[in-house]
């Protein structure tokens, strides 16, 4: 039987080239409520909802001309999802106190903080539109194709921080030790002064949510921690 997944997927390789893009898109599709109340109209309804998504993504990337991200926070991300070990291993970043330095000093970046596990490496920035995020990931992950690196910007990247402090976005789903590895990145970012209100406020809420989730369903139940 084919799935609205399936549809989905085929649409996006049809009008997307890029497989990480392909992924960041069905993402969102399979995270937006509007979709799935469309389907539970029909599945025609709810392609159709997922498509209006697809197109809004296309018309938003085909508007950023230089790489530049709009005001606020954003991600960039490299994780177990779609890299190899080889390739993770190629993002990791040794010196992240020098890297954080480096960071806050770039062009538009008013806060930053690294998140860097065994499955991902994971950068959380709050910027100006003089941030431009292909001389930025270039020089941050100078061995990294540039394609390989995941892109979110303001609400997505907020509800993909969620979804990461509550164990969603683990290789084991529900495991704690991410939640320790989220307060130590806000500790490092602290002592090294790249943490200001408005990212140190959306960790802070991540985390709280992290610990609810944990407190008041059964998520980490048998979990063994893989971040």
């Amino acid at each position: 039987m084919v799935t609205l997944q399936d549809k989905l997927r085929t649409i996006l390789k049809k009008r997307i080239g890029s497989q990480l893009e392909r992924r960041r898109i069905l993402e969102i599709i399979i995270n937006d409520q509007g979709v799935w109340a469309e389907l539970a109209r029909s599945d025609d309804a709810g392609l159709q909802a997922a498509l209006k998504i697809v197109e809004n993504e296309r018309l938003t990337a085909s508007d950023d001309t230089r790489g530049s991200y709009v005001n606020g926070i954003c991600n960039l991300s490299i994780t177990h999802k779609w890299a190899s070990l080889n390739e993770l291993e190629c993002a990791r970043i040794d010196n992240v106190e020098g890297a954080l330095k480096a960071m806050h000093a770039a062009a538009g970046v008013s806060e930053c903080v690294i998140v860097q596990t065994c499955n991902r490496i994971e950068v959380y920035l709050n910027v100006t539109n003089e941030f431009d995020v292909s001389t930025f990931v270039a020089r941050l992950f100078p061995s990294v194709p540039p394609e390989l690196i995941g892109r979110y910007e303001a609400r997505e990247s907020l509800r993909h921080l969620m979804r990461l402090a509550s164990g969603l976005d683990s290789m084991i789903v529900g495991e704690d030790q991410i939640l320790g590895q989220l307060k130590e990145a806000v500790e490092m970012a602290r002592k090294e002064d790249t943490l200001g209100p408005d990212l140190g406020l959306a960790l802070s809420k991540a985390i709280k949510a992290g610990k609810r989730v944990r407190t008041e369903t059964q998520i980490n139940r048998g979990s063994v921690s893989v971040g």
